[in-house]
């Protein structure tokens, strides 16, 4: 049966309509989000204020402890709507099953090309639960259709009600700031929230970033600023980033050979800046500040998916978050979450949620 020229046309033009928005769909999809730049500026002499330069206080009340929940290297994908699934299914039982009072994502939220849509995903998964949030970004966010500084405009786009974050001065990063855990009204604990880069060139050839110098210097400002405004006491404080500092490689030594306590397992090398050079990784000295400075009891990162131990190094917990998404890489039995508890003395303690069969089991006995 042959068609008339009318009949053809309502055939084909609606097929090149379908072809030209899929294609240009396509197109748009790819371009990346680049974001708004901050035009925020830090100086070392401004004084510390905490109604500007704390990102958010938060209020034990009635209760005795804290519980962060820190998710690691989630690493989701627009197109991989299988492992976005399973992902989400294993979070919310960890979520139900921990009950934090803050939720922290150590990086590496969405890794690929095409990530905008994937990160939106989680951004309104998490912010679902009616719990404080509160990112940094790793490696890979930045990657893909979506720049460092878009990731920073989606967490403040204002569509999220419980999200934590700020964009902070360019000659930072994207995303150090501060969380202020108080009882009574008084500070028990400062939570420090750091950009940890991506990559950059050393002599040896490209390789993971650092701490930033000027951000050792914003450390020193604000664990000051923050001893000055509480009466002159030093406030514990932890730190959450996505990179871990070269002194993870002494600590884990030191605790397989039983100079130091420690606990868990890593099971790939600790890739950490300029980790190719074997015979000395750079250090850009922010470990050695924490301890000049003698606020900050624990540093948690992610990073290295595989990895799960936590070392008490030189009077630090150096530690690493469980992985917490089917995105990626990853050992089936090292998937889950971990929780940093907080008491009114501003201490910390780790505990391990590994999923099981879907379910979270706390475990802190992982040597294997």
């Amino acid at each position: 049966m042959s068609l008339t020229k009318t009949q053809l046309m309502a055939i084909v033009i609606p097929l090149i309509v379908a072809v030209t928005s899929v294609g240009l769909g396509f197109a748009i999809g790819i371009i990346p989000y680049n974001g708004k730049k901050c035009h925020e500026v830090w100086r070392v002499s401004d004084e510390f204020s905490s109604a500007r330069d704390y990102a958010a206080t938060i209020e034990m009340g009635e209760k005795d402890q804290f519980v962060i929940l820190n998710l690691a290297d989630v690493q989701l994908h627009t197109m991989d709507t299988k492992h976005i699934n399973q992902s989400f299914e294993m979070l919310t039982e960890l979520i139900n099953t921990t009950h934090p009072d803050l939720i922290t994502l150590t990086g590496d939220q969405v890794s690929g090309g095409y990530v905008k849509g994937a990160l939106k995903k989680i951004c309104r998964f998490i912010d679902s639960f009616g719990i404080p949030w509160a990112p940094v970004l790793g490696n890979h966010d930045g990657q893909g259709n979506v720049t460092r500084n878009g990731n920073g405009d989606i967490y403040l786009s204002g569509k999220y009600k419980n999200v934590i974050f700020r964009k902070n001065d360019p000659s930072l990063g994207v995303g150090n700031y501060i969380i202020n855990i108080t009882k009574n009204g008084q500070s028990v604990h400062n939570v420090f929230m750091i950009d940890s880069h991506d990559s950059r060139e050393y002599e040896t050839g490209k390789d993971y970033d650092y701490i930033w110098y000027s951000q050792i210097a914003w450390y020193e400002w604000a664990v000051k600023g923050i001893a000055a405004a509480n009466g002159g006491n030093v406030v514990p404080s932890s730190c959450f980033f996505h990179i871990p500092l070269v002194e993870y490689r002494a600590a884990y030594e030191g605790y397989q050979n039983g100079t130091y306590t420690g606990g868990g397992v890593n099971r790939e090398p600790i890739c950490c800046a300029d980790h190719g050079n074997q015979t000395s990784a750079y250090n850009s000295g922010f470990f050695a500040k924490i301890k000049e400075l003698n606020s900050t009891n624990l540093v948690l990162v992610g990073h290295d998916h595989v990895n799960c131990s936590w070392v008490d190094y030189q009077g630090v917990k150096l530690a690493y978050g469980l992985k917490s998404g089917y995105g990626s890489y990853w050992d089936g039995d090292l998937v889950g979450g971990t929780t940093v508890t907080i008491t009114t003395d501003g201490a910390t303690s780790l505990d391990y949620y590994r999923c099981v069969d879907g379910k979270p089991i706390k475990d802190n006995n992982i040597t294997k």
